[in-house]
């Protein structure tokens, strides 16, 4: 998963959903309490691209899914099989597979595959 949301969200999922990698945006932390968040702690617009191409090319047999919601996700998007935009902004829906409303779309999309 690779989000501009920040990383103790990310955790969150990764542990609810068994996500094998997440990348996002590190606020300053101690233990597991957020200390500050800075304009500094969000990382530049192509990261996601960057932190999924490292993934992806460890991997050669796979299916790769995209899920975004803005303009900035196009480049990440672009790495993906089926691509899919959720409630788009910033003409992404031009970029994407499909366009959806809810995140169950993708569960039945992938039941289905």
């Amino acid at each position: 998963m690779s989000s501009g949301n920040i990383y103790p969200i990310l955790k969150y999922y990764q542990d609810l959903l068994g996500i094998t990698y997440i990348f996002g945006s590190m606020p300053n932390m101690y233990k597991d309490t957020i200390e500050s968040i800075s304009e500094s702690t969000f990382k530049g617009n192509n990261f996601k691209y960057e932190s999924c191409l490292k993934i992806l090319n460890k991997y050669k047999d796979r299916v790769v899914y995209g899920i975004g919601d803005s303009a900035v996700d196009i480049d990440m998007l672009s790495l993906a099989d089926v691509s899919f935009a959720i409630d788009p902004k910033g003409k992404l829906e031009e970029h994407v597979d499909y366009v959806i409303k809810d995140m169950r779309e993708i569960i039945e999309y992938i039941a289905n595959e």
